[in-house]
């Protein structure tokens, strides 16, 4: 495997975004809100938990996983 590759996979690790986006799956998945929210409302949750981080990323995957 590359550095690049190897550098993007550590960066990833690293993501708060990538980690809201399991988080989210997990959540969603596992019925874990059911009933306390409204179908639906979890997507946009997590839509805007995505801008408001991807707003807030200054470095790519790549630079991170550098580090």
């Amino acid at each position: 495997m590359s550095d690049d590759k190897i550098a993007i996979l550590r960066g990833s690790l690293k993501s708060k975004t990538v980690w809201i986006n399991v988080l989210s799956l997990v959540v969603d998945y596992g019925g874990v809100l059911t009933g306390v929210i409204p179908p639906g409302a979890l997507t946009a949750i997590v839509a805007l938990a995505n801008i408001g981080v991807r707003v807030l990323t200054t470095e790519s995957l790549a630079e991170k996983g550098q580090k």
